[in-house]
């Protein structure tokens, strides 16, 4: 139910079930991927405030949203840019 509200950007729906005992870093589905592709900070901050672990998405990936803003909330939540070469591997594919 979590991985569905996610994808299809139903705040709300995420918000709810979250603060109903969801993990965001659940054992099947981690949440933060989908949520970066589509550039949905709201969605990001979300699940953050509730849990999910900054460090299950590849930097790489948030850089390659050219989004400053989420990129700002992952360093914030305690992502390493620098991990595994995330900031070349991102210029190498953009």
């Amino acid at each position: 139910a979590l991985q569905l509200a996610v994808e299809r950007g139903f705040h709300s729906l995420a918000a709810l079930l979250l603060a109903n005992g969801y993990d965001p870093n659940g054992d099947y589905y981690e949440c933060l991927s989908p949520a970066v592709r589509a550039r949905n900070r709201d969605m990001v901050r979300l699940l953050l405030k509730f849990g999910a672990d900054p460090r299950a998405v590849d930097f790489a990936e948030v850089l390659e949203t050219c989004d400053r803003q989420l990129m700002d909330v992952f360093v914030e939540a305690g992502a390493d840019p620098c991990a595994q070469n995330a900031l070349a591997r991102a210029l190498r594919t953009t």
